[in-house]
């Protein structure tokens, strides 16, 4: 039986009460992976800068900030979760600089795949970031 009384509630956009932008990197040796996640989007979108370049990334953080602060018309906080090792920790001192909120989650933080794999940074940045 079906229940046709009450429509359904428009679709709207993931957190749309929220002003965090978020961002999760993936650190390798050659690129990064920059996973973010702005209010009023849905998805998860990901970008790839090369390794050791903190202005791109700053850069990039920056134009999604003032996208995002157009979109919802407040000011938007960006949070930024990192790998603590090859760059992690002077990207972790850039970012704080910046003003950006950066944080070094213990490996035991990070995210496992459903499949009951071991965890890894790559794991956490496609999940940290939803």
């Amino acid at each position: 039986m079906t229940c046709t009384d009450h429509p359904l509630p428009a679709p709207t956009a993931a957190r749309s009460d929220d002003s965090t932008l978020f961002a999760a990197l993936e650190l390798s040796r050659k690129s990064w992976l920059v996973a973010t996640n702005a209010p009023g989007e849905e998805k998860v979108s990901k970008r790839t800068i090369a390794a050791g370049d903190g202005r791109a990334l700053l850069d990039l953080l920056a134009g999604l900030r003032e996208k995002a602060e157009r979109r919802i018309g407040k000011p938007v906080k960006v949070v930024v979760i990192q790998e603590a090792g090859l760059d992690g920790f002077w990207l972790h001192r850039l970012l704080e600089a910046s003003k950006a909120m950066s944080s070094i989650p213990p490996r035991s933080r990070w995210i496992a795949g459903n499949d009951g794999a071991r965890p890894t940074p790559s794991m956490s940045t496609r999940c940290c970031a939803r």
